[in-house]
């Protein structure tokens, strides 16, 4: 529950404790959070038989080049991506977005020229190149699993569609990132649940509250906030409209507005910080 903030960043702070009539109770208040199970005596143990489980630990048997491609398709007369994107990702705070690609009109002849002096094999290890370059590094991915499901895909395009990765590389781009996202999401939820069955991770009590709440911008002062104060900064209207609904209501005994990438979290087959604790 204890988070380094830089001293430069912790001056524009205000400091808050927790209430004192909440103190006693919050001082042994211990949420669950997963941990993945190792030996005892294994360095990475954080708790007794147990290391916190971070997602890419379910990675750790996944191959992106052995995903099905076979609903993938690219409609150039459209401008659009089809059945790529079937299913809306969630949320999950990742930290590695590349930079856009956008080509310009000269570049895009140029390489349009290159391409239609090529065979149909060599113009797909162009291209394979180009979009591994345009995709950019997907961590905890390998680049040369990223590359083989690249030439997969590449693979299944005609000659025309082929043309078009060139003419609308930002969507092809996109449309890829995404898919590859989801099959990474799909297969940590399918081992998660596996780990479950076979007790590979289990749940325990660790994660606590600091004394006290390092804040930015204050919420309205009210009696039931964990802390003194509460953090108001980048509340959109349905959460400001649900911490107004919190501080208001008789049966609430205290709350507190989760901090988005310190506080707790549910670290299962995403990493879910829920906005507020009640």
């Amino acid at each position: 529950g204890v988070s380094y903030i830089p001293p430069d960043l912790a001056e524009k702070m205000n400091i808050f404790p927790i209430r004192h009539n909440f103190a006693d109770e919050v001082r042994t208040l211990r949420l669950p959070q997963f941990y993945r199970k190792v030996d005892e005596h294994s360095l990475f143990a954080e708790i007794q038989g147990g290391t916190l489980l971070d997602r890419d630990m379910l990675l750790e048997k996944f191959q992106l080049a052995n995903c099905n491609v076979n609903d993938f398709g690219f409609d150039i007369t459209t401008g659009d991506i089809a059945k790529l994107d079937l299913v809306s990702l969630e949320t999950e705070g990742t930290n590695y977005e590349p930079t856009r690609v956008q080509l310009k009109p000269n570049d895009i002849n140029k390489l349009r020229e290159i391409l239609a002096t090529l065979s149909s094999d060599a113009k797909k290890r162009q291209l394979s190149g180009l979009v591994s370059s345009w995709l950019g590094k997907m961590p905890p991915l390998g680049e040369p699993d990223l590359r083989e499901y690249i030439n997969k895909l590449l693979s299944r395009l005609s000659p025309h569609e082929l043309d078009g990765i060139v003419e609308q590389q930002q969507l092809f781009i996109d449309a890829v990132r995404k898919r590859v996202r989801q099959e990474m999401l799909n297969f940590r939820r399918e081992t998660f649940l596996q780990w479950v069955s076979t007790e590979e991770i289990f749940a325990k009590g660790t994660y606590f509250f600091s004394q006290e709440s390092n804040l930015i911008e204050l919420y309205t002062p009210c009696e039931n906030t964990l802390y003194e104060r509460e953090e108001s900064s980048k509340l959109t209207d349905i959460e400001r409209k649900m911490a107004d609904w919190l501080s208001s209501s008789s049966n609430i005994q205290w709350w507190h507005r989760n901090h988005q990438t310190q506080g707790f979290c549910l670290n299962g087959a995403i990493n879910h910080y829920p906005d507020f604790i009640v």
